[in-house]
């Protein structure tokens, strides 16, 4: 029945968090009648994804710590590394950098010792995002290729895509703009060959900051008027997804946005970013392109 009903909750995950919530709290209750301390571990930080992604932090951190110490307890060493770079992503998420290191580089040594190269890829590349943010670019940088080169070696697209967009924001950091525009457009490529729309719209964000950059140049103005209507687009696109930017690239898109509407002042941002809102995916995309390409 507890497993019947975790099934259950991965069937509602799809568009209802709540029944999904519901339903896992409910088989995580059976788990512990019956003392699976498996099924326990599994569920805790399932429903921590669930409380996580509902905005409820506190409890979801409360779940995944206890999860984490069961998995210690048991001696899982996948489901200990997993709920570590929960942990770490809530703790990033939080600007403590220095928590989500700490946890970033635990998974990295379980993941090692099982040999799992996705998690491998996926710590090093979280680690380069803690490292951008405390300002070490050099080592952003060697942890970015690291985990750039895995994601080749397993042919992963997605990740490739994703480490991509991330050197991107590194570079643009540097003060490369042009190389962090080229990378941006390199990033949507791979992840829209797979389209992967969470990371397509992703790199639309990166882009608009591109484009944003250029509003303080040559042709100010019109540069201006084009990131707010990719702001639409953005905005509108990340809500029809019912899904947010992650902290390192929500931030420089935040940014972006609010100078291009200081830059074109209210009325005619808004008059912009209604354009923008009812651009389709492949409209937005061909735009942003477009837009980066007159900006090279």
């Amino acid at each position: 029945m507890a497993l019947a009903l975790y099934r259950l909750g991965e069937v509602s995950h799809e568009g209802d968090n709540a029944a999904t919530r519901a339903l896992w709290e409910e088989s995580l209750a059976l788990w512990r009648e019956i003392g699976n301390k498996p099924g326990v571990a599994a569920m805790l930080n399932s429903l921590g994804v669930i409380a996580d992604e509902q905005g409820d932090y506190i409890v979801a951190r409360a779940l995944w710590e206890e999860g984490l110490a069961l998995g210690r307890e048991l001696g899982d060493k996948r489901g200990i590394a997993l709920l570590l770079l929960n942990l770490g992503v809530m703790a990033e998420e939080q600007s403590n950098y220095a928590a989500a290191r700490t946890l970033y580089e635990e998974s990295l040594v379980f993941q090692r010792e099982m040999g799992h190269k996705p998690g491998i890829a996926l710590s090093l590349g979280n680690l380069g995002i803690v490292a951008v943010e405390q300002g070490d670019y050099a080592t952003a940088q060697a942890l970015y290729e690291e985990s750039l080169m895995l994601h080749r070696n397993m042919g992963d697209k997605r990740g490739i895509g994703y480490i991509t967009l991330c050197q991107g924001l590194l570079a643009r950091a540097e003060g490369h703009l042009e190389q962090a525009q080229a990378l941006f457009r390199e990033g949507l490529a791979q992840v829209q060959a797979i389209g992967e729309q969470r990371y397509m719209v992703t790199a639309l964000a990166v882009l608009t900051v591109a484009v944003a950059d250029r509003s303080a140049g040559a042709q100010a103005a019109v540069f201006a008027r084009r990131a707010a209507q990719l702001c639409g687009a953005t905005d509108a696109l990340l809500e029809s997804l019912k899904t947010r930017l992650e902290r390192h690239f929500r931030l420089p898109y935040e940014r972006a946005l609010t100078a291009t509407r200081a830059a074109l002042g209210d009325e005619a941002f808004a008059v912009a970013w209604e354009a923008g809102k009812h651009m389709t995916f492949d409209e937005a995309i061909a735009f942003a392109l477009a837009a980066t390409e007159d900006a090279s």
